[in-house]
């Protein structure tokens, strides 16, 4: 039996994205897209246990501070950043003031100077008017704008879609936007059918922005489109010369006829081809799918096609069983091009698949050689494949196993092996092929096992999609038995680092480990939290921490491994909270992987409160205005300049000449709130009279100082 080097991957928790493959087809560019199996989430080369739905999880490092996670937009609208631009001469307040005397936020549409309406349709680029001529055979340009008309910086991140129809067409998505800035995008392009269509826009969607007034978050306006009845596209499948159809399955490659062989051991290799058969181009970007017997095979799309002009896909692989099969495309799959005919986008036609039994593989359990005692084989150590010599409940159990195919021909497409310990899979592995009379393996997979009898066993092509001469051998079990061992175990428990209040922390500063000193509903929560390894041996395999917001996890994280004398943390994870009080938790080791010699000291909560907003910026409005002075000591000739701000956000200090010619920037950034000192550099300085400016998003303030 020969050794295949295949290359095998194990099941992690998410898939970034499809597989992607983009080809030209005479100068225009298509893309296919891979989509996985529904439910199972499969990539190479890494393994993690499957963590709660809807947790992030990051990889933590003994003693450091985790990234932060990234928003991430719900639904199906792509997403693009909009842009940010300042006010300008026509300040936004004055459009649509909020009643606004909290210290908040407030978004709402708005309309810029020379634009016609908030959202603006036009059938030209780099207008923000309306029209000239909305019709449905051009593209229509989108433009929206919003404004914020608060006296504080609208954050965190915050969604603004648009609609067509009560229908999302469009996402975008603005970090934060400052007191008296609005932001807008500008061309965003879609076809519209003509007629008459509400536009409508909608921001803060997700309703993430503590704003002094909610209910201003939506603009509506109705549109009326022309209809062209003239020139159009038509989208339709197409047979090119040579081919038998516009779909082809064939056995071999390159070639545009049907067969010669179509069988259920071969590949089938699928060409299919549309046109433009109108006399416009097609567009925007629309979709063609590819259908085997009513289901989605695979998905296309091309940004535009030019009249006269088709698309083809050459030799698409797939193994399809015996029997009667219909194949079937739809192009514009989504109706978003205006065609002429719209009747004429499907295609299907049934062929027959033959059986071929003589020539089949067959996968079962296999032993390479005398070094392996069975075909799956747990072991204390590594790099054996004999089991023991001590399997306990302390040491990792590093788990082998080899299959083989057995039959005359190679086993495919893809096939899943899964691992399983007392009728529970726990490690899955998928190879792409495995060639007749070869066989492939996996060594030293890590996993703790608890002490007692346990049932391991291996199931080879698991979702049976090899078809095999033999289907009743793919699977092996056999027990084993784990030793007890209560000495030099690890613990993970919560723990207080010196200098920290609490194994979790909430701030609304960073760089802090004490609580406060002023948690609120509308600052960003900053939280730390810190568990330790109290026990005698290191803490291992893998395992997970979650932390939980009044008994829901909102976030997780994972070590590989924390010896024994140790604590890890995570610093400034930030967290926007509501108002009131709520019980932050940590859970240690929330899948009990680990083998502790304490299980009971895993989990920590407390419970803390937040201020509402309101309350805050009296109390701030109180403690802290906005404010400039100039300290000037006889004793010591350079001035100190100080300044104070109500909350944190953008500030710059500039200093001026008598003439107001700015001389230096000596602060920009931004600054917490509370009160700042700046030294001015007095020996750059001649003798005269300056100005200090101090520059904010809730105002302007200067100070004057005399240079003798």
């Amino acid at each position: 039996m020969r050794r295949y080097a295949v290359l095998i991957a194990t099941v992690i928790v998410t898939l970034a994205a499809a597989p992607v493959q983009r080809f030209d087809v005479n100068g225009i560019t298509l893309e296919i897209r891979y989509d996985p199996i529904p439910g199972v989430a499969l990539a190479r080369g890494k393994v993690a246990p499957l963590p709660a739905s809807g947790i992030t999880l990051h990889s933590a490092e003994v003693g450091l501070p985790l990234d932060q996670v990234a928003s991430v937009a719900a639904g199906a609208i792509a997403i693009a950043p909009a842009a940010v631009q300042p006010a300008g001469s026509s300040p936004i307040g004055a459009q649509a003031p909020a009643a606004n005397s909290e210290g908040l936020p407030n978004l709402f549409f708005y309309a810029p100077a020379g634009w016609d309406y908030p959202i603006v349709p036009s059938n030209v680029r780099n207008t923000h008017t309306v029209g000239p001529d909305l019709n449905d055979a051009e593209t229509t340009f989108f433009d929206f704008a919003v404004g914020n008309n608060g006296t504080s910086t609208a954050r965190p991140r915050f969604y603004t879609y648009l609609y067509r129809a009560g229908s999302p067409f469009a996402g975008f998505y603005t970090e934060s936007l400052p007191a008296g800035y609005y932001t807008y995008y500008n061309d965003f392009p879609i076809m519209v059918p003509g007629g008459t269509w509400t536009i409508a826009g909608f921001t803060d969607s997700t309703n993430v922005v503590v704003e002094s007034l909610e209910n201003d978050n939506r603009w509506s306006r109705s549109f009326t489109w022309r209809l062209t009845g003239g020139a159009q596209p038509n989208l339709r499948p197409y047979t090119p010369t040579g081919w038998d159809y516009p779909i082809v399955p064939s056995n071999v490659r390159n070639t545009h006829t049907v067969g010669p062989d179509l069988n259920d051991y071969d590949t089938t290799f699928i060409d299919h081809a549309f046109i433009n058969d109108g006399n416009a181009t097609a567009r925007p970007r629309f979709y063609c799918y590819l259908y085997i017997d009513g289901r989605a095979a695979n998905g296309y799309y091309i940004d535009s096609l030019p009249p006269g002009w088709y698309g083809y896909y050459e030799d698409d692989d797939f193994f399809v069983p015996a029997g009667d099969h219909t194949l079937g495309m739809f192009v514009d799959s989504f109706d978003v091009v205006l065609e002429s005919n719209e009747n004429d986008n499907r295609w299907s036609r049934t062929f027959n698949w033959r059986h071929d039994p003589a020539t089949l593989p067959n996968l079962a359990p296999y032993v390479p050689d005398t070094t392996w005692d069975f075909p799956l084989v747990p072991s204390n150590v590594r790099n054996t494949h004999r089991v023991g010599p001590n399997l306990n409940d302390r040491d990792t159990t590093f788990i082998d196993w080899c299959l083989a195919n057995f039959g005359n021909a190679w086993a495919r497409p893809r096939f899943y092996t899964y691992t399983y310990s007392d009728g529970v899979p726990f490690a899955g592995w998928y190879i792409e092929s495995l060639p007749p009379r070869s066989y492939v393996y996996v060594e030293d997979h890590p996993r703790m096992f608890t002490s007692g009898l346990h049932i391991l066993m291996m199931f080879i092509d698991s979702t049976n999609t090899v078809v095999e001469s033999d289907e009743t051998d793919n699977r092996y079990s056999r027990g084993f038995n784990w030793q007890h061992i209560t000495t030099n175990l690890p613990n993970l428990t919560f723990f207080t680092p010196q200098g920290w209040d609490y194994p979790i922390v909430p701030s609304n500063v960073r760089n802090t480990h004490t609580v406060g000193p002023d948690l609120n509903d509308f600052d960003t929560t900053f939280i730390d939290f810190a568990f330790a390894n109290t026990g005698s041996a290191t803490a291992h395999p893998r395992f997970y921490t979650y932390l939980y917001e009044d008994g829901t996890p909102w976030q997780g994280f994972y070590l590989d491994s924390l010896p024994a004398g140790y604590y890890a943390s995570a610093e400034d994870i930030p967290r926007m909270m509501t108002a009131g009080d709520h019980e932050l938790a940590m859970f240690i080791d929330s899948t009990n992987t680990v083998v502790e010699s304490l299980e009971t000291d895993n989990r920590w909560s407390r419970t803390f409160h937040w201020e509402h907003r309101t309350a805050i910026a009296e109390q701030r409005s109180q403690q802290c205005r906005l404010g400039i002075s100039v300290l000037q000591n006889p004793a010591d000739r350079s001035p100190q300049i100080r300044y104070s701000l109500p909350e944190r956000g953008e500030a710059t200090v500039s200093l001026h000449d008598a003439t107001g010619r700015r001389l230096l920037v000596l602060a920009s950034g931004t600054r917490e709130a509370g009160t700042h000192l700046i030294t001015v550099p007095d020996h750059q300085l001649t003798a005269g009279t300056y100005f200090v400016l101090l520059e904010t998003g809730g105002g302007r303030r200067v100070a004057v100082f005399v240079k003798l």
